[in-house]
């Protein structure tokens, strides 16, 4: 007979392996993860004297050619409303919509989440251009109550990976796509076996 796995926030079979598809967790039913097995994929790992460091681009591959193009159309309105545009209305409107890709394009093709954690805590900063609403974070090991990772689907599959407070605030990490999955969970892994929550 198969050992049954229970999951660890619900208590509940967990039937997949470490997704509870009761509570639409994932949790660490799992073996802990050993020296040897690598970082995840996709996400830059960088051992520091006992602490790691894991970098990720907010956009690679199709996404960043997307916004290269957007960064380039950004700045060609904005020489055309400089050089040889139109008057009046019309050069302040094409003017504004240059500056807005720009705006929108130039952080998002340069920002990183990059994330530091050892066994006295967890440091997640993201930038280097700062953006409203997303926000960095360094928190101390006795700061952190648990680190989980959800499945969200809202049009499209996304995981979130989220830590909760002593307090009960919770603090989103990071965010990874539907083909992202594998890394989500080893990247959650090793931030659990590390904080040691």
């Amino acid at each position: 007979m198969k050992n049954i796995i229970l999951c660890s926030y619900c208590k509940q079979p967990a039937k997949d392996g470490a997704f509870c598809k009761q509570c639409e967790r994932y949790n660490s039913t799992e073996p802990l993860l050993s020296p040897e097995e690598e970082f995840p994929e996709g996400i830059k790992g960088v051992p520091h004297d006992g602490r790691y460091s894991f970098i990720r681009e907010w956009y690679k591959g199709l996404g960043k050619g997307a916004l290269t193009f957007l960064l380039l159309l950004g700045l060609i309105l904005l020489s055309i409303s400089l050089l040889i545009s139109p008057e009046g209305k019309e050069k302040w409107i094409i003017f504004g919509v240059g500056v807005m890709l720009l705006l929108i394009s130039i952080p998002s093709w340069i920002n990183k989440t990059i994330i530091d954690v050892s066994e006295i805590g967890l440091q997640v900063r993201k930038g280097p251009i700062p953006i409203p609403f997303i926000h960095s974070f360094n928190l101390r090991r006795d700061e952190i109550k648990r680190i989980e990772l959800f499945k969200i689907i809202v049009g499209r599959i996304r995981y979130q990976l989220r830590l909760t407070k002593q307090d009960g605030k919770q603090l989103d990490i990071l965010q990874l796509r539907e083909r992202e999955a594998k890394e989500a969970i080893r990247l959650y892994r090793w931030l659990s076996r590390i904080l040691r929550i």
